[in-house]
Protein backbone atom coordinates (compact mmCIF):
# COMPACT_ATOMS: atom_id res chain seq x y z
CA UNK A 1 0.00 0.00 0.00
CA UNK A 2 2.62 2.55 1.08
CA UNK A 3 5.08 1.37 -1.55
CA UNK A 4 2.64 2.18 -4.34
CA UNK A 5 2.41 5.75 -3.13
CA UNK A 6 6.07 6.39 -2.44
CA UNK A 7 7.79 4.37 -5.17
CA UNK A 8 5.63 4.43 -8.31
CA UNK A 9 8.35 2.96 -10.56
CA UNK A 10 8.00 2.20 -14.28
CA UNK A 11 4.52 1.92 -15.78
CA UNK A 12 2.83 2.22 -12.40
CA UNK A 13 4.59 -0.81 -10.91
CA UNK A 14 6.31 0.09 -7.64
CA UNK A 15 10.02 -0.57 -7.33
CA UNK A 16 11.52 -0.87 -3.87
CA UNK A 17 14.89 -1.75 -2.42
CA UNK A 18 14.70 -3.55 0.95
CA UNK A 19 17.61 -3.96 3.33
CA UNK A 20 16.86 -6.84 5.69
CA UNK A 21 18.59 -8.36 8.67
CA UNK A 22 19.20 -12.13 8.40
CA UNK A 23 16.38 -12.86 10.87
CA UNK A 24 14.00 -10.78 8.71
CA UNK A 25 14.36 -12.89 5.55
CA UNK A 26 11.20 -14.77 6.51
CA UNK A 27 9.36 -11.54 5.74
CA UNK A 28 10.09 -12.12 2.04
CA UNK A 29 8.09 -15.35 2.14
CA UNK A 30 5.06 -13.51 3.49
CA UNK A 31 5.44 -10.87 0.75
CA UNK A 32 5.55 -13.50 -1.98
CA UNK A 33 2.57 -15.43 -0.62
CA UNK A 34 0.27 -12.71 0.73
CA UNK A 35 0.86 -9.96 -1.79
CA UNK A 36 1.98 -11.93 -4.86
CA UNK A 37 5.02 -9.71 -5.24
CA UNK A 38 7.89 -10.43 -7.63
CA UNK A 39 11.21 -10.31 -5.79
CA UNK A 40 14.73 -10.10 -7.12
CA UNK A 41 17.61 -10.61 -4.72
CA UNK A 42 20.79 -8.61 -5.22
CA UNK A 43 24.04 -9.65 -3.58
CA UNK A 44 26.69 -7.03 -2.93
CA UNK A 45 30.36 -7.80 -2.62
CA UNK A 46 31.71 -6.00 0.44
CA UNK A 47 35.09 -5.62 -1.27
CA UNK A 48 33.52 -3.21 -3.76
CA UNK A 49 31.86 -1.05 -1.10
CA UNK A 50 34.09 1.58 0.50
CA UNK A 51 34.16 1.56 4.30
CA UNK A 52 32.76 4.97 5.18
CA UNK A 53 31.35 4.08 8.61
CA UNK A 54 34.01 5.92 10.63
CA UNK A 55 33.67 8.98 8.39
CA UNK A 56 29.87 9.07 8.81
CA UNK A 57 30.16 8.55 12.59
CA UNK A 58 32.53 11.51 12.78
CA UNK A 59 30.19 13.77 10.79
CA UNK A 60 27.14 12.83 12.89
CA UNK A 61 29.15 13.11 16.11
CA UNK A 62 30.35 16.62 15.30
CA UNK A 63 27.08 18.10 14.01
CA UNK A 64 24.49 18.73 16.73
CA UNK A 65 21.50 18.73 14.37
CA UNK A 66 22.56 15.57 12.54
CA UNK A 67 23.20 13.91 15.90
CA UNK A 68 19.73 14.86 17.19
CA UNK A 69 18.09 13.68 13.95
CA UNK A 70 20.00 10.39 14.03
CA UNK A 71 19.02 9.88 17.67
CA UNK A 72 15.34 10.49 16.89
CA UNK A 73 15.53 8.15 13.89
CA UNK A 74 17.21 5.46 16.04
CA UNK A 75 14.47 5.79 18.66
CA UNK A 76 11.72 5.69 16.01
CA UNK A 77 13.26 2.59 14.41
CA UNK A 78 13.25 0.68 17.70
CA UNK A 79 9.69 1.78 18.49
CA UNK A 80 8.49 0.77 15.01
CA UNK A 81 10.27 -2.56 15.30
CA UNK A 82 8.65 -3.17 18.68
CA UNK A 83 5.17 -2.31 17.41
CA UNK A 84 5.37 -4.43 14.23
CA UNK A 85 2.51 -6.92 13.89
CA UNK A 86 4.81 -9.76 12.76
CA UNK A 87 6.56 -10.17 16.12
CA UNK A 88 7.91 -13.61 15.23
CA UNK A 89 10.01 -11.98 12.50
CA UNK A 90 10.46 -8.45 13.85
CA UNK A 91 11.36 -9.22 17.46
CA UNK A 92 12.88 -6.23 19.24
CA UNK A 93 14.68 -8.58 21.65
CA UNK A 94 16.62 -10.16 18.79
CA UNK A 95 18.10 -6.84 17.66
CA UNK A 96 21.75 -6.10 18.20
CA UNK A 97 21.44 -2.52 19.41
CA UNK A 98 25.11 -1.88 18.65
CA UNK A 99 24.55 -2.88 15.01
CA UNK A 100 21.33 -0.86 14.80
CA UNK A 101 23.13 2.14 16.29
CA UNK A 102 25.92 1.76 13.71
CA UNK A 103 23.35 1.97 10.93
CA UNK A 104 22.42 5.41 12.31
CA UNK A 105 26.12 6.42 12.44
CA UNK A 106 26.69 5.90 16.18
CA UNK A 107 29.69 4.00 17.54
CA UNK A 108 27.64 3.00 20.58
CA UNK A 109 23.88 2.89 21.09
CA UNK A 110 22.70 6.28 22.34
CA UNK A 111 20.66 6.44 25.54
CA UNK A 112 17.11 7.13 24.42
CA UNK A 113 13.86 6.78 26.31
CA UNK A 114 11.75 4.39 24.30
CA UNK A 115 9.06 3.84 26.91
CA UNK A 116 9.34 0.05 26.89
CA UNK A 117 8.95 -1.90 30.10
CA UNK A 118 10.41 -5.17 31.28
CA UNK A 119 12.96 -7.08 29.23
CA UNK A 120 12.92 -4.61 26.36
CA UNK A 121 13.74 -1.72 28.69
CA UNK A 122 16.63 -3.65 30.25
CA UNK A 123 17.87 -4.62 26.78
CA UNK A 124 18.25 -0.95 25.85
CA UNK A 125 20.06 -0.14 29.11
CA UNK A 126 17.31 1.25 31.31
CA UNK A 127 16.05 0.00 34.66
CA UNK A 128 13.16 1.58 36.48
CA UNK A 129 12.60 1.44 40.19
CA UNK A 130 13.75 3.13 43.38
CA UNK A 131 17.30 1.78 43.25
CA UNK A 132 17.74 1.74 39.47
CA UNK A 133 20.09 4.75 39.49
CA UNK A 134 22.24 3.05 42.11
CA UNK A 135 22.40 -0.16 40.05
CA UNK A 136 23.44 1.73 36.93
CA UNK A 137 26.06 3.71 38.87
CA UNK A 138 27.55 0.58 40.44
CA UNK A 139 28.19 -0.98 37.04
CA UNK A 140 29.68 2.18 35.57
CA UNK A 141 33.43 2.62 35.89
CA UNK A 142 34.29 6.10 37.12
CA UNK A 143 36.43 7.91 39.71
CA UNK A 144 34.21 6.67 42.55
CA UNK A 145 34.12 3.11 41.17
CA UNK A 146 37.49 2.22 39.54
Amino acid sequence: HHVGRTAPGDKGKPTVLLFLLPQELEFLISLRVAANIHLTEHQFNNKNVPNLQAHFEKIVGENYFLHQSAQQAYRSYILAYNSHAMKDIFNVHSLSLKDVAASFCFRNPPKVDIGLEGRAMKKVGYNRGPDSRERRTRRRINAANP
